[in-house]
């Protein structure tokens, strides 16, 4: 699970159950939810980028559940050349802004994943 520490910790204060090893596989449901298939997992070599989880074959099984959150943090792709429109990046190759939202160049301002990274918790 690609979060930190202090992130699992808390979530477990609050009474999360955290099933390891453990991917969805598909929702199921007519007009509502009604359960999630699950497929277990096993850790895959190490390399370049971590141990990546690989699907076990035939440990499919279901949980019974009424709501699905998705909860994803996704890198933003620049639609244009920041070198192009005087847009400074941090070193991570997000939008720098300042503590009000705004960018490098008059009258830009910048908010989200952009200016953030991704995340693995949902920020409200």
């Amino acid at each position: 699970m690609p979060a930190k520490k202090i992130e699992i910790e808390n979530a477990i204060k609050e009474g999360v159950e955290i099933i390891w090893l453990t991917q969805p596989a598909r929702i199921i449901g007519h007009s509502r939810v009604e359960a999630l298939e699950l497929i277990k997992n096993k850790l895959g070599e190490l390399d370049s980028s971590g141990r990546r989880p690989i699907p076990i074959p035939g440990t499919e099984y279901t949980l019974k559940c009424d709501t699905v959150i998705f909860a994803t943090g996704e890198k933003a792709s620049l639609p244009f050349s920041s070198q192009e429109h005087g847009i400074k990046l941090t070193k991570y190759g997000t939008i720098w802004v300042d503590e009000n939202g705004k960018t490098s160049r008059n009258g830009v301002f910048a908010a989200g994943d952009v200016v953030t990274g991704p995340s693995n918790v949902a920020k409200l």
